[in-house]
């Protein structure tokens, strides 16, 4: 029973990890500077340095709202307008000190991938920046 339990919660955790490396990242605040520490803590899990990600700087609940009614990927943008982050490796670094440039964009509409009213995945997004 023990050992059941255990595989059971090894394979939560796996699920949780592989969810948000796979591109769903919500902070309350970023700036572009912080894109290297932010991607070395959130996104570089697999002993590589990730090629690009986007960190949308909203609360989760407002990310959320934007599924509401939706299954699978959204087929149109978000009504609502985002902050994001675009971080980018600069191809020079490698891991574990990997190195990005950030670039931000103030107006953004979200493409998302949603499942029980709540976000699971960035798609795309439109800028309007």
């Amino acid at each position: 029973m023990k050992t059941l339990c255990g595989v059971l919660l090894l394979m939560l955790l796996s699920v949780a990890c592989l969810s948000q490396a796979e591109g769903l990242n919500v902070v309350a605040a970023m700036e572009p500077g912080e894109c290297t520490a932010r991607m070395n803590e959130m996104v570089n899990t697999q002993s590589k340095c990730s090629n690009t990600d986007t960190f949308i700087v909203s609360q989760r609940q407002n990310v959320d709202n934007v599924c509401q009614g939706i299954n699978g990927k959204m087929t149109k943008p978000s009504a609502q307008i985002f902050q994001v982050v675009d971080c980018t490796h600069d191809r020079a670094s490698a891991y574990p000190n990997c190195r990005y440039r950030g670039n931000a964009h103030t107006k953004t509409k979200l493409y998302l991938e949603c499942r029980n009213n709540q976000a699971l995945r960035f798609v795309s997004a439109e800028r309007l920046n």
